[in-house]
């Protein structure tokens, strides 16, 4: 081999092992690639497909509301619209930061999901504003369960393409890094053979999400059997507190409990003057987690702790009365996005910064003023 391309591929090798091969001029490869993905993402977020319910082979609506736009979203809406999370990605992949977009009540939690007639199916308690029984809440933990396969399905997609391209894109910077040495012009093409630490690490998520995929379409499919009669082992605790938190929760998270597994949906939904928590499971809990949820849901105070640790470790698919969020001024704000990183901690742990500051500071006067609790809560709204 020419000693040139020999230092050439080593090079290169190695600017792709150190995360820096779309940094500099390749920057805007990278960019054009990752935006083009994007852009398919959010087609497919608005592409009429065929409805999610089974056995139906009618075409969904362009906008099915995971959560109802006239009983919650309007409830916690400025200006007719709300915050939520959004992920921005740059090089190197999965160095990924966090931040908080404003979106428009018409489109927040809404997916080509259901049919004009499944649609229905939410009209028993959409129609009285609020969710009144055990069947109401089967009914939105599918839709929540639903609409977050489809997110799942779209990521796996994402990435299958993301791969397949950055093959090519790898074969056309290489050509353009060696060439550089190729002062005799006898290069004509390159082409990289194998798996770099960037293919690796998209398989590694691939992997995951597919299980995680797998386990919430056995948990849709159990949730089906139930609304349409036929019992299963899925289990469920709600609270319905008597303060209206202005966030709406719709996200589904793994909870691993004395090493066993457990596919979680979490439905937090706000009306005009209470809010109902939901937790719902894709097989019968134990009762020593069980225990564990109570006690996250014994009282307000637990209950907003549990639903700010939620948006923190939980689940990103969160919609926020924006006023809430510009209140925290920008360091909590940041201290919070960085927060939501750290993907090794769960919904059951404790969140170190207050999102809710209002409703906290009214729950310690009222309930745990004179508490030892009470300089724990406070140090969350002044530790930024």
């Amino acid at each position: 081999m020419e000693q040139w391309i020999e230092f050439g591929i080593d090079n290169y090798i190695k600017t792709i092992e150190d995360g820096k091969l779309f940094q500099g001029e390749n920057e805007a490869v990278f960019k054009q690639v990752f935006f083009e993905e994007q852009l398919k993402l959010h087609k497919r977020y608005k592409t009429v497909k065929k409805c999610s319910c089974p056995n139906c082979e009618k075409k969904s609506i362009k906008k099915s509301h995971t959560v109802s736009r006239k009983m919650s979203l309007e409830e916690i809406q400025e200006n007719k619209k709300v915050v939520t999370p959004a992920f921005v990605e740059k090089y190197p992949i999965r160095e990924e930061f966090i931040e908080i977009e404003y979106v428009g009540i018409g489109i927040a939690t809404t997916f080509p999901g259901f049919c004009k007639e499944h649609e229905r199916i939410f009209e028993t308690f959409e129609r009285a504003g609020t969710i009144r029984n055990e069947a109401d809440i089967v009914r939105q933990a599918y839709r929540n369960v639903v609409y977050n396969c489809f997110i799942q399905k779209s990521l796996l997609e994402q990435m299958e393409r993301r791969g397949d391209h950055y093959y090519e894109i790898r074969d056309v910077l290489a050509y353009k890094y060696i060439k550089k040495y190729d002062r005799a012009n006898l290069l004509k093409s390159i082409k990289i053979v194998g798996k770099d630490k960037h293919i690796r690490n998209i398989e590694d998520f691939k992997e995951r999400q597919l299980l995680f995929y797998s386990q919430l379409e056995y948990f849709k499919e159990k949730l089906w059997n139930e609304i349409e009669g036929r019992k299963t082992d899925v289990d469920f605790s709600s609270v319905l507190i008597d303060i209206k938190i202005p966030v709406c929760i719709c996200g589904c998270t793994e909870i691993v409990f004395q090493r066993e597994n457990y596919i979680c949906s979490v439905d937090v939904i706000p009306f005009a003057n209470n809010t109902l928590i939901t937790l719902g499971f894709d097989k019968v809990i134990p009762k020593e987690l069980k225990e564990e949820i109570d006690l996250k849901l014994d009282n307000p105070l637990a209950v907003l702790n549990f639903i700010e640790a939620t948006m923190i470790y939980g689940t990103d698919n969160w919609y926020l009365k924006p006023s809430v969020w510009e209140k925290l001024g920008s360091k909590r704000q940041e201290e919070i996005l960085l927060e939501m990183q750290k993907i090794e901690k769960s919904l059951f742990n404790d969140a170190p910064y207050s999102v809710f500051d209002d409703i906290r500071v009214g729950i310690l006067n009222l309930m745990f003023a004179d508490s030892d609790l009470s300089k724990k809560e406070w140090d969350k709204m002044l530790s930024c």
